[in-house]
């Protein structure tokens, strides 16, 4: 059997010749050619594959030649062998992960959640199709990891050895981890695949780091999550939702997106992600608007020095959303809340919902655990962003595992906890925005009464898409009260 060889656009040529075409891939991108190359005893016949193209029809960084024929990698004995991606589709974006358990697994139902957010995604394809294809292989499970530590970065100690060990599926690491075809065929599965473990119990080196999950990099590789968190014990409050909201928040690194989308300011009111800590969960404040979601609307910067009270903060998709910001004295912060559809806005907290003012939005105080908004920071330019629009779908090369120098984490239980405790009710019954719920919100019930749309539309109080009495019913029991 005659050695293969692998001829992509481009290669160099120096000591090959071409003798005769004797076959051509279905797709017609890859030819197969008879020839010589020189080699150190001399000239010596092969096989050669000839790829004419490295197109990616659905932009998914994968190349169409790969999704087909597999991801191309040379054996021990020098011949080309493909490794072949489960499921792929060159004419819709795919974007694959390895995943790992420890004693405590991510619920499935938690996957399940996050492959439908990535289908339901607003991202054209070639196919006429909406959305990605995320393709969660949960490989090993309840794997023997213990209690594991942490670096002082917060990153699992021994995560290097374990993803050693462990990347991979079990049959192709056979023969052995260190035969040079097996890591051959595994460095191939490495320029598509991310990987992720799920780890138990953990000890921080920092106890003021102890984080839900951590990603290697943004873009990145690899991430741990931690499934010892009180927040995602079973029967915690929305207990799927909020693994899938940690597992998508760290993938969203790995993916490139910040604590702000196109940058690491934490808590941005104009920002509508899991990627914002304020949305990584579902809370009792935010159940009954929230998604499981990276943003798909980039919305109106915010100048801190400028902030016109009048408008708000406008949006055209998330007009059901009430975002927290900080406000109040320097010694004395709160959250306040404002509603994304363009109606007045207390940024102060002076009662006053009208004229340009000046407020440090990212500003919370100390107790929020949160690197970044612990101290003021006025006068910063908040920008919107639209994640979606923006996510960068093949990992970077891999690099050295040992060499993990830039950790992104998930918030830890302390930020949850003051989130929970310190962001109010959204008062949904002031439609107009004015502060308290009277005669003209009760008004702007019954003109839309019946009509049926997206949730926070004109009218809808209870968010769920319909102007109904039950909307009039929560006007009425709220009628005369302030809001915060």
């Amino acid at each position: 059997m005659l050695p293969e060889k692998l001829l992509g656009l481009g290669a160099d040529l120096t000591g090959i010749t071409l003798l005769s075409v004797v076959g051509m891939s279905d797709d017609a991108n890859v030819i197969l050619a008879t020839g010589q190359y020189a080699s150190s005893s001399g000239t010596a016949p092969a096989m050669f594959h000839i790829r004419l193209s490295d197109g990616d029809a659905d932009g998914d960084g994968i190349p169409d030649d790969w999704e087909i024929n597999g991801v191309p990698y040379v054996d021990a004995d020098g011949n080309e062998q493909r490794y072949i991606l489960p499921g792929a589709n060159p004419q819709r974006k795919d974007i694959y992960v390895e995943m790992d358990m420890g004693p405590v697994g991510m619920p499935p139902q938690a996957i399940a959640k996050v492959v439908q957010a990535f289908a339901n995604a607003p991202v054209d394809n070639p196919d006429g199709s909406i959305g990605i294809t995320l393709h969660v292989l949960v490989d090993e499970v309840n794997l023997p990891f213990g209690t594991v530590s942490s670096t002082t970065l917060s990153f699992p100690f021994d995560f290097p050895s374990h993803r050693d060990a462990h990347f991979g599926t079990p049959e192709e690491r056979l023969p052995s981890p260190i035969d040079p075809t097996v890591i051959a065929r595994l460095e191939a599965k490495a320029k598509v695949f991310r990987y992720c473990i799920v780890y138990g119990d953990i000890n921080f080196v920092d106890p003021g780091s102890p984080w839900n999950g951590v990603s290697n990099d943004i873009p990145g590789n690899f991430m741990a999550l931690y499934g010892n968190s009180a927040f995602l014990a079973p029967g915690s409050f929305r207990e799927n939702d909020a693994w899938a909201g940690v597992f998508m928040h760290e993938l969203g690194h790995l993916l490139g997106l910040r604590h702000g989308g196109g940058d690491d300011f934490h808590g941005k009111p104009n920002y509508v992600s899991v990627m914002n800590y304020a949305l990584s969960k579902p809370k009792p404040w935010s159940k009954k608007f929230w998604r499981l979601d990276y943003s798909r609307e980039q919305l109106a910067t915010l100048d801190e020095n400028m902030l016109n009270q009048s408008v708000g903060i406008n949006s055209t998709k998330y007009r059901a959303y009430s975002m927290p910001f900080g406000r109040g004295p320097e010694n004395n912060r709160s959250y306040g809340l404002v509603r994304l559809f363009g109606k007045p806005t207390d940024f102060t907290g002076d009662g006053n919902r009208f004229g340009v003012v000046a407020q440090d939005l990212t500003f919370i105080g100390p107790g929020a655990g949160v690197a970044g908004v612990a101290s003021p920071t006025p006068g910063d330019t908040l920008h919107g962003h639209n994640d979606w629009a923006n996510i960068k779908y093949l990992p970077p090369p891999l690099g050295n595992l040992r060499d993990i120098t830039a950790v992104q984490g998930c918030p830890n239980e302390q930020t949850f906890a003051f989130l929970t405790e310190n962001v109010p009710e959204p008062c949904d019954a002031d439609l107009d925005g004015d502060g308290v719920v009277d005669i003209k919100d009760l008004m702007e019930v019954i003109a839309h009464m019946g009509a049926v749309g997206d949730p926070g539309d004109p009218g809808d109080v209870n968010l769920d898409g319909v102007v109904d009495f039950d909307d009039l019913a929560e006007v009425l029991s709220q009628f005369g009260q302030p809001c915060p």
